[in-house]
């Protein structure tokens, strides 16, 4: 297999591609999995971008958190610039809730919080997301991992239409971004309820069609929230407003989350808006200082407190984060054993908390930055070894479904050898072309940003052509595996083989050398790559489907080896005489 190798990193596998670049699992000289970002030529090319980038990855790489994939490392200066972040080895959140559903709303409280949790950590150290979306989180052993932290922002500087249109994804982008305005961390909190709202209903809540129709619900607060559980409708509602100055900031947030959790509707939501205010001037940018605002800048809902940003979240609020997460009715109960000390303190469900004065809000009890909610404080899921491999679901059950044919290639071949030696061959040919026109799109997304349905189809005669010829090279090292098994076990050197069964076990153990030696010898990695490639596309994304075929495959299996054991003999159709015939004889 050839490996590729950037810098100290290993790549093994390709995860995905997009605006930014491609995204490989890769191993570091510890042999510890990591994911890898081989950045777009167009940021690639920008020496601005390239600078903004180190300078927040810089930043970035300070921040632990249990809820973010940590920045690891980062080469910006060479012809390939790549970051290395966390390997987050699971779904992402568009995929959890295909699969399992939307959330409950005491799952939503959960995740709520997860998500608060990494986004204050990040904007305590001055970087804004500005594109959290359900591709962007990803669930792990039933937790949210938020990834792609700050790098978005300063990629979205060079990812820009000729209209000066930031590329996104449709119904996830704030009204500001869309405006081509400076974000901040209420761009985050938009992000957050967005992102909420689809674990809730599993649609986006901009809903689909063209890019001008939802960019157009998306600057009139046209957001559907049919399905979200009723105590959640006003907090969304509220950081879903289009003018950022009106929205709720991450302590109000969290008190809201807070009495949700605790039979409540959170006290800041309000069924009728007030007029849209005057434009706050003095909102709270990242790596800048505040202007002081008209005296109605932070004018809120009809009858509740007024929004206000407040100062600048230090850099310890996460302790009382955890602690107010605790203090109401919990998902958890009380903290495990070995956790931090937590304050029982519920607020009755039926009082309503006193008013408070939001233009000065108190900073968050001390705790020093990255410290991990106290439930999670042990779960670090890179101490164990980590199996190399795809992180998400639909790849492995891929590879497990490849796995399964080729034992039933197996099973098959002490029954027709020759039928299921061609059958191999096809398929051979064929998974080598899908994974030599993978490559190749990959390569041309890589190199151009860009990379046509059209042209790949054009070159599907060179790809046909590759394939055949890596196909007649590659089946030469299995076929002498084979033989070599073959010619030891018809002989019974070993005096293991089954009287009576010396072509069927011969026959056995030689498709099983051969099948390890194409699956693992020279030019197999694009065998690979083609098959789970097929494999994911003719089963489909449901794992349902994955796991019917991996069964059907399995039971045909044993079904082809019940029948060998019944003596039914070997067809060598088309060839008339069995080829163990010119061999010794064997009297097993």
């Amino acid at each position: 297999m050839a490996v590729e190798q950037l810098g100290n990193y290993r790549l093994i596998e390709e995860l995905g591609s997009g605006g930014m670049g491609v995204v490989y699992l890769a191993v570091d000289p510890n042999n510890k999995p990591v994911a890898v970002k081989v950045l777009h030529p167009s940021i690639a090319n920008d020496q601005t971008a390239r600078m903004r980038l180190a300078r927040e990855v810089r930043t970035l790489r300070r921040i632990q958190h249990p809820r973010i994939a940590a920045v690891l490392d980062a080469e910006l200066e060479t012809d390939t610039p790549y970051v290395v972040t966390e390997f987050v080895d699971g779904l992402t959140l568009s995929d959890d809730v295909r699969e399992n559903g939307p959330f409950a709303e005491d799952e939503l409280v959960h995740f709520g919080h997860a998500l608060l949790d990494a986004l204050t950590a990040v904007h305590n150290a001055g970087v804004v997301h500005r594109d959290l979306k359900p591709a962007n989180v990803m669930i792990m052993d039933g937790e949210p991992m938020v990834i792609d932290f700050g790098i978005a922002q300063a990629a979205d500087e060079v990812k820009v239409t000729v209209t000066g249109l930031v590329m996104g994804t449709p119904g996830y982008l704030s009204p500001e971004i869309v405006d081509g305005k400076q974000s901040n961390e209420k761009t985050d909190w938009w992000g957050w309820a967005a992102t909420m709202a689809f674990a809730a209903t599993g649609h986006n809540p901009y809903g689909s069609g063209g890019i001008e129709a939802v960019i157009a619900r998306v600057a009139s607060g046209r957001a559907n929230l049919q399905g979200v559980p009723e105590r959640f409708v006003p907090l969304l509602r509220a950081c879903l407003d289009p003018k950022p100055e009106r929205r709720p900031s991450g302590q109000m947030i969290l008190e809201a989350l807070v009495e949700i959790e605790s039979g409540q509707v959170p006290s800041l939501g309000g069924a009728v808006p007030a007029p849209p205010p005057a434009p706050n001037l003095g909102d709270t940018m990242v790596g800048g200082p505040a202007i002081p605002a008209p005296p109605d800048a932070n004018a809120g809902f009809a009858g509740q407190p007024a929004f206000d940003n407040g100062p600048a979240l230090p850099n310890n609020d996460l302790g009382a984060h955890s602690q107010d997460r605790h203090s109401a009715m919990g998902l958890m109960g009380s903290p495990r054993p070995g956790g931090h000390p937590v304050q029982q303190h519920v607020p009755p469900a039926n009082i309503q908390p006193p008013p408070q004065d939001f233009t000065q809000q108190p900073a968050y009890a001390s705790a020093p930055v990255g410290t991990p909610h106290p439930q999670y404080s042990s779960q670090n899921h890179y101490e164990q070894p980590a199996v190399l491999g795809p992180p998400a679901w639909a790849s492995k059950l891929s590879a497990l479904t490849v796995l399964a044919l080729v034992l039933l290639s197996i099973a098959l071949t002490a029954l027709a050898p020759m039928i299921t030696l061609g059958v191999v061959i096809v398929w051979q040919v064929l998974a080598r072309t899908v994974g030599t026109m993978v490559k190749s799109h990959r390569d041309r997304i890589m190199a151009t940003g860009k990379a046509s349905a059209s042209g790949t189809v054009a070159r599907t005669p060179v790809a046909l052509l590759t394939a055949g010829l890596l196909t007649a090279v590659g089946l030469i090292l299995p076929l002498i595996a084979a033989c070599a098994v073959a010619l030891m076990m018809w002989l019974d050197v070993a005096g293991i083989v089954p009287r009576g069964y010396a072509e069927e076990t011969a026959l056995i153990a030689a498709a099983s050398a051969g099948a390890v030696v194409m699956w693992f010898g020279p030019t197999s990695s694009n065998l690979r790559r083609g098959s789970r490639q097929i494999a994911a596309v003719a089963v489909g994304k449901s794992a349902v489907g994955h796991w019917c075929a991996i069964g059907l495959a399995s039971v045909l299996a044993i079904l082809a080896l019940l029948t060998v054991a019944s003596g039914v003999g070997v067809t060598w159709w088309p060839v008339l005489d069995s080829p163990f015939e010119l061999l010794p004889v064997n009297d097993a």
